[in-house]
């Protein structure tokens, strides 16, 4: 809370407002899991078929937020609403090739649940193992910030 009271702006700082690693829309920079391209988070989900429908698993990143957050669960700063309905306003399903905002998590190496898929490049075949989806920027949070039920900070809505 003194970080927060000393920032520059201080009724942006639980969201990460003055470093970009540490962005993230559920209010609170301890959750661990900001909304940056390689958060782990953005792995907690399934492949629903073979043409890239992503399904987040939304009680997997609830406990997580849970676990993350209990030692800060007295801090005036922290609305355990505001993170519940961020959680529900994820997509239930996403695919990067019909939405722009969101794109493949790319691995070289096999994980479980992971979309399997040869591409051709610089003359050899490779296998690639596809194991989640994360943000293209910022413009998916749009689509979030449309879904729930309050105004979040100005800069959050920007790219």
């Amino acid at each position: 809370m003194k970080r927060k009271l000393s920032s520059f702006k201080p009724e942006y700082y639980c969201f990460g407002y003055e470093n970009e690693w540490d962005f993230n829309m559920w209010g609170c920079m301890r959750a661990m899991m900001p909304f940056t391209e390689n958060s782990r988070w953005f792995t907690f989900g399934k492949f629903v078929n073979n043409d890239g429908d992503w399904q987040f698993d939304k009680e997997r990143i609830k406990h997580e937020l849970t676990k993350e957050l209990y030692g800060f669960r007295y801090c005036p700063a922290l609305d355990p609403t505001l993170i519940q309905e961020i959680v529900e306003a994820l997509p239930n399903v996403v695919n990067p090739k019909k939405n722009k905002n969101w794109k493949f998590i790319e691995s070289y190496t096999v994980e479980n649940n992971a979309l399997v898929i040869k591409i051709n490049e610089y003359g050899f075949e490779q296998t690639r193992y596809i194991t989640g989806v994360s943000p293209n920027g910022k413009a998916f949070l749009k689509d979030i910030t449309d879904n729930i039920k309050r105004k979040l900070p100005d800069f959050i809505k920007s790219d």
